[in-house]
């Protein structure tokens, strides 16, 4: 999963990530293009790396994770919901 995190952290934003800004934008596709709820727990814990690594902090409880998961992986959310998720629970250290 890393090997895939670096990949989009070096891809060029695309669609309505173009005017997003990179750590909320980054992220949310780390959620958006996995399919399980398994997948995306893996997806999320590499978006919080990413984000770490790039000088934020996410401010979200386990239980907002959980929610945040069950939610992509029911589909009742899409990528621009998810890069507002993100975008509001993100702190620049």
């Amino acid at each position: 999963m890393l090997t895939v995190a670096a990949t989009l952290s070096q891809r060029p934003a695309v669609g309505a990530h173009r005017r997003a800004p990179a750590a909320e934008g980054r992220s949310s596709l780390f959620i958006s293009t996995v399919s399980t709820v398994y997948v995306r727990r893996v997806a999320i814990a590499a978006a919080e790396l990413f984000l770490l690594a790039n000088g934020y902090r996410l401010t979200a409880d386990d239980r907002a994770l959980e929610e945040l998961t069950l939610a992509a992986a029911a589909s009742h959310i899409d990528v621009e919901e998810i890069r507002i998720w993100f975008e509001q629970r993100i702190r620049r250290e």
